[in-house]
């Protein structure tokens, strides 16, 4: 998980996924992840992407459509300080409670789809 930027403009010092953006005119949700992973955490723009899910666009997700993809790589990271603060790894058991117990510290988006990932690939 990434810590935003407290320059960000939405929803700045909270935590979100990494990486996450909005697509550019004409991109498609896979070259918008890749562009993301590179601009935000370093990662090489060839990394193979796994489609997890979608989401609708509601409230928690600020009304946006949303793609999730898994990746993996081993870095090394390189985080972008104007997207993000801080950057760590979490056990479910600690995001669980995180969710239960100081929600105003994650991203709309992240409180929604966190539960999703894990009910289905649990």
């Amino acid at each position: 998980l990434q810590k935003r930027s407290l320059i960000k403009e939405c929803s700045p010092g909270l935590w979100d996924s990494s990486a996450a953006g909005h697509l550019c005119t004409g991109e498609t949700y896979e070259k918008c992840a890749h562009r993301e992973l590179c601009e935000e955490l370093g990662v090489p723009k060839d990394v193979p992407l796994t489609r997890l899910l979608d989401l609708q666009a509601c409230v928690d997700t600020g009304w946006e459509f949303a793609r999730v993809f898994r990746c993996e790589d081993e870095g090394p990271f390189i985080l972008d300080a104007s997207e993000i603060d801080q950057g760590d790894w979490f056990p479910w058991s600690h995001i669980e409670t995180w969710i239960s117990h100081r929600p105003h510290e994650l991203t709309g988006t992240l409180r929604c789809v966190l539960p999703l990932i894990h009910a289905k690939y649990k």
